[in-house]
């Protein structure tokens, strides 16, 4: 930089001279020195030569010179004839925009996008006139005018495409009831704002104008067919919808698909029996549907329970208590004005008294598994009606048949374990459970379940006998194991949606089992213990059979004392809504069911299950009997 000196009262001279520059940019500076005046220099004036207050700051010591001064000042640019902020044209066209501007040593750069976004910056672009070029989309342009002084940014040019309107989805044809309504839409894209007119007849004819400039059209009520389109416009065109036709046809009855004949024993239910409904006119979620009884003492017309969904419906009708005979079952469908019917006759029978010691556990529908705690097996199951022995087969009921086996063929049997003779006897496999069951069956006359050939001819009475050969007469009246599905729905007493037989919760005073103050629905208390009247003693620590109070079917100790083996294989549940489910064609566990003296309250659950080998023996598993039916 070059020094310049000035005598002091030069100097306030030149300050008053430069005082302007504070709101202007200073180009150049010209120099003269006064003893000859053919010397010039030029030298350039920078911010530290510069005071807070706008002066030319000099020094005022050393030698002095004078100089005569020339200061040039420049302007920053400025706009006086924008583009247009907007413009319209065709597709396809373009636009030539001009910028009037003031100023020196001015230039420019036209943008894609809102005034001041200066990250699209157009190539070439760097005029006063820019042309667009053919344009297909809309779109908005500015440009920024520059020198060394400054810059300024013009305001947003936007360029619209004009669109006349086209259709994007037209109205449809309908159907509908006499006396109902239609509601018609058509969708435009175009240059917006459009006027939209429904006319009423064939398509091009305007003598019926109906609707309101909306794109959505509803009819009134109608009571013959009629034909409907809409003119669709803007400034730029106009377009007619296609011709849509509102058909009013007559309602008609729904249908229903035909029911068998049912027959069922007294005190159960028919299960959920299928059929299916329609509809011509009305979607089959929005009928409904109903049920009559001939005999409403023997079916109340309350005892209807409808299910499924859509078009696939079921039907559970439940006679009432101790009551046999037939009536004519009428199930009806409606669309909220025409109706359909079917009927079937339902046969109650009394069942054969159940023999003594069992109870008989009606046929029908009932939830295995549950969604308490977390858990998500729940699913329908359907069972036929079987007896089921109301207590646990006790260490004396074993010897005893045991004792007949061992003279009849039954040559293995083992002598098992038992507390007393009044305690369920236990320490004994799931092989030798089966053989006892034959047994006992032969004992007393009746046709054993258990063969160890296809034909069903040899009865099972020695040896440890698999799933691929032992082979299993489910109709014969027998005793045997029950399926899982049996000890399950047997185990709820009637009762649907509960943690135990009885109920959500459980004490000591219910069961024997082993109270813990780990579960919110175990009310025995905080102190983890075995039961106190029958934690005596040696294990295992079982109590005398029907100690306890008995569920809704009359079966006891169907929580805690001693597990309880099941026919089944231990393995995942049938899927869908089986019918006399009997698991797992193969495993390597068979179920146990129940919970024992031993277990804590989570698995004393109805729907709680476990496995054991089939051989195994344990002091915490015993069993009872069911029998498929009565001579």
């Amino acid at each position: 930089m070059k020094t310049l000196l000035f005598p002091l009262p030069l100097w306030l001279a030149i300050a008053s001279l430069v005082s302007p520059l504070t709101a202007q940019s200073v180009s150049e500076l010209e120099l003269e020195k006064s003893s000859t005046l053919d010397v010039w220099e030029s030298v350039t004036i920078t911010p530290e030569m510069i005071s807070g207050s706008g002066k030319l700051l000099v020094p005022t010591s050393g030698p002095q010179q004078f100089y005569r001064m020339k200061v040039h000042l420049l302007e920053s640019p400025s706009i006086s004839n924008p583009p247009p902020a907007s413009t319209g044209i065709e597709e396809g066209e373009s636009v030539t925009f001009t910028v009037d501007s003031q100023g020196e040593g001015l230039t420019y750069q036209w943008y894609l996008g809102q005034s001041g976004d200066n990250s699209q910056a157009i190539q070439g672009a760097t005029s006063q006139t820019y042309n667009t070029g053919a344009l297909a989309a809309d779109t908005s342009y500015w440009v920024k005018v520059t020198n060394v002084a400054g810059s300024i940014n013009s305001e947003t040019v936007a360029v619209t495409i004009n669109r006349p309107p086209t259709i994007a989805s037209q109205p449809t044809s309908q159907s509908i009831e006499p006396g109902s309504t239609a509601t018609l839409t058509v969708s435009a894209t175009g240059s917006a704002p459009f006027t939209y007119q429904w006319y009423r007849g064939n398509l091009g004819a305007t003598t019926a104008p109906v609707g309101t400039n909306s794109p959505t059209f509803t009819t009134p009520a109608l009571a013959v067919t009629t034909k409907y389109w809409v003119k669709i416009s803007n400034a730029f065109g106009e377009i007619q919808s296609s011709s849509v036709t509102v058909t009013v046809q007559a309602n008609t009855a729904p249908t229903i698909s035909d029911i068998a004949a049912q027959s069922i024993s007294a005190d159960s239910n028919t299960g959920a029996i299928a059929f299916t409904i329609g509809d011509a006119q009305t979607v089959e979620s929005s009928l409904t549907l109903s049920g009559s009884s001939s005999n409403t003492t023997l079916v109340p017309n309350a005892n209807f329970v409808f299910g499924g969904s859509g078009a696939s419906r079921t039907v559970t009708v439940t006679p009432a208590s101790s009551q046999s005979g037939t009536a004519t079952i009428t199930v009806t469908v409606s669309d909220g004005s025409l109706t359909a019917s079917d009927t079937f006759v339902l046969t109650v029978v009394n069942a054969p008294a159940a023999p003594t010691g069992f109870s008989l556990i009606p046929a029908g529908v009932f939830t295995m598994g549950d969604a308490l705690d977390g858990a998500g097996d729940a699913h329908t199951v359907t069972v036929s009606a079987f007896y089921m022995a109301q207590n646990l087969v006790t260490k004396a009921q074993w010897d005893t048949v045991r004792t007949w086996g061992t003279s009849n063929g039954y040559s293995d049997l083992a002598a098992g374990a038992g507390k007393a003779s009044n305690h369920p006897v236990q320490s004994i496999s799931w092989f030798q459970m089966a053989k006892w069951c034959n047994a006992r069956s032969q004992q007393e006359g009746l046709t054993p379940v258990y063969y160890t050939n296809d034909a069903q001819t040899t009865v099972y009475k020695t040896g440890d006998v698999n799933v691929t050969n032992l082979q299993v007469k489910w109709a014969a009246n027998g005793y045997r194991l029950p399926t899982e599905a049996e000890w399950g729905k047997a185990a709820r007493g009637g009762l649907s949606g509960k943690r135990f037989p009885w109920g959500d919760t459980i004490s000591q005073s219910q069961a024997n089992y082993y109270a813990s103050s780990g579960y919110s629905y175990d009310l025995s208390g905080t102190v983890n213990n075995y039961h106190p009247s029958y934690a005596t003693g040696s294990t295992p620590y079982t109590s005398p059979v029907g100690s306890f109070a008995a569920n809704g079917y009359g079966l006891n100790d169907m929580a805690g004392n001693v597990w309880q083996w099941c026919w089944d294989w231990y393995g995942t549940y049938d899927t869908g809504t089986p019918t006399d489910p009997r698991g797992i064609s193969s495993g390597t566990d068979r179920v146990v069911r129940g919970g024992s003296w031993g277990s804590v309250a989570v698995s004393c659950r109805v729907a709680s299950r476990n496995g054991s080998g089939p051989s195994n023996t344990n002091d915490r598993i015993g069993f009872r009997v069911a029998r498929s039916s009565v001579p």
